[in-house]
């Protein structure tokens, strides 16, 4: 499975372009991370490509084929952030998202409550299944958010900063779950962070966004010094700890 973007452009005005004739490709078991300062267009893209937002201009493919109503219907999305009014538990909440499989008027059975139960043990959040959203933490709810996108199995996962608000044993344990779920379910998986540390560790690929101009490939290539001061508007050193024995890069940043 491959998701294809091509000369995609929007902006609220015509004359001012948030995302200016972006493309790339994705393909499944892969991981692609953006990173970018605020305001740049890193979740209107990922809104865009989720329908909530429609393109000025560009097409987007799945597997070759333009059909976008397909291609919705086959992405789970988690937003940036979320307002639990309503006293729904959480085991409720979570089936909520399988709505798209059974039908909007669909009462959850005991399969969709069963489904919903294993995908909170792999989240770690089995024990919140009887309490409402609305007493719950931040952190908590944003679990909650993530497992009811994970729940209906989908081909496409895009995720918007979903590490915001969780301690750091959580972001650990989320993105290592990530890792595993897109590579096990060969899905792909579009991540927005503003953790660079996070893109070194778990992405296969990288968008670095800026205003009206983008670099996109393996992390490697495009996580430079050079590329992360021009897009991130910091100094930073990149130490590499493969030379002391660990399999990994971090980002220190001197100004």
């Amino acid at each position: 499975m491959m998701l294809s973007v091509k000369e995609g452009t929007f902006g609220y005005r015509e004359k001012e372009k948030i995302l200016d004739r972006i493309s790339f490709e994705i393909n499944s078991g892969e991981i692609v991370m953006m990173l970018g300062k605020n305001g740049v267009g890193k979740t209107t893209l990922l809104r865009c490509i989720c329908g909530l937002q429609k393109w000025n201009s560009g097409q987007m493919y799945l597997d070759g084929k333009c059909n976008e109503k397909e291609l919705f219907h086959r992405i789970s999305y988690v937003a940036q952030t979320y307002e639990c009014t309503f006293s729904y538990r959480v085991i409720d909440m979570i089936c909520m998202g399988l709505t798209k499989k059974m039908g909007y008027f669909a009462v959850p059975g005991v399969k969709e409550k069963k489904q919903a139960m294993q995908i909170m043990k792999e989240v770690g959040i089995e024990e919140l299944a009887e309490k409402e959203c609305s007493a719950l933490s931040g952190g908590q709810l944003r679990m909650v958010m993530i497992a009811r996108a994970l729940v209906s199995d989908p081909d496409i996962l895009i995720m918007d900063e979903p590490e915001a608000y969780l301690d750091l044993r959580r972001q650990r344990d989320l993105f290592q779950l990530i890792k595993k779920i897109t590579w096990q379910r060969q899905i792909i998986c579009m991540i927005n962070t503003h953790y660079p540390e996070h893109a070194f560790k778990y992405a296969d690929k990288v968008m670095l966004l800026g205003h009206r101009k983008y670099l996109y490939g393996k992390k490697e290539k495009v996580m430079t010094e050079k590329n992360l001061k021009e897009f991130l508007d910091v100094e930073v050193h990149l130490i590499n700890l493969r030379e002391i024995g660990y399999q990994e890069k971090i980002i220190y940043i001197t100004d």
